[in-house]
């Protein structure tokens, strides 16, 4: 092979890769996005953080329900979501306005800026307290130990590695919307 048969075939490789990438990221999240893009600035988060957690909690199923109860998009678990609606001031909130993806958006969101600054911005203490609550955080902190859960230590690598994904595609959104 030549340099230009190289060079052709890793365009390709790559062309075919972004393809692929962006047929799998405008499968379900691009309806989510106006909701989280608001609850974002509102609470001035990250919003490729909100829609990692979303896709890694209910691969964007609104109507999801976990084993341990946790409901909705950002699977946030009933008793949470009480007391964040009373701190929002949400009227009528109830156990089945979790399936509500803007209440649920909002609550999740809401919450995981209430961690953010409870953690100092750590992202990775910040997702360990969204998994497996802030009271096991401040227990491991106390006793000087790493997350010992599995699925928690698991939950947090799935986010970040998401997380990432969705930068890149803000990125790309934001220059073809500029270009356009």
């Amino acid at each position: 092979m030549n340099c230009k048969s190289i060079a052709r075939y890793a365009i390709f490789v790559i062309v075919i890769g972004i393809i692929l990438w962006l047929i799998i990221i405008s499968s379900g999240p691009i309806k989510c996005i106006p909701t989280v893009c608001k609850f974002a600035q509102k609470h001035n988060m990250d919003s490729a953080l909100i829609m990692a957690v979303i896709e890694v909690e209910s691969k964007f199923n609104p109507k999801a329900v976990s084993k341990a109860g946790a409901i909705g998009l950002m699977q946030i678990m009933p008793k949470t979501a009480k007391a964040v609606s009373r701190e929002l001031k949400i009227k009528k909130y109830n156990k089945d306005s979790l399936y509500n993806p803007g209440i649920n958006i909002k609550i999740g969101t809401y919450y995981l800026k209430k961690l953010l600054l409870e953690f100092n911005n750590d992202i990775d203490l910040t997702l360990a307290a969204y998994n497996a609550g802030m009271g096991n955080i401040r227990k491991w902190q106390e006793q000087k130990k790493e997350i010992p859960f599995e699925e928690t230590r698991t939950f947090v690598k799935r986010v970040k590695s998401a997380r990432v994904k969705y930068k890149l595609f803000s990125k790309f959104f934001n220059k073809r919307r500029n270009t356009l």
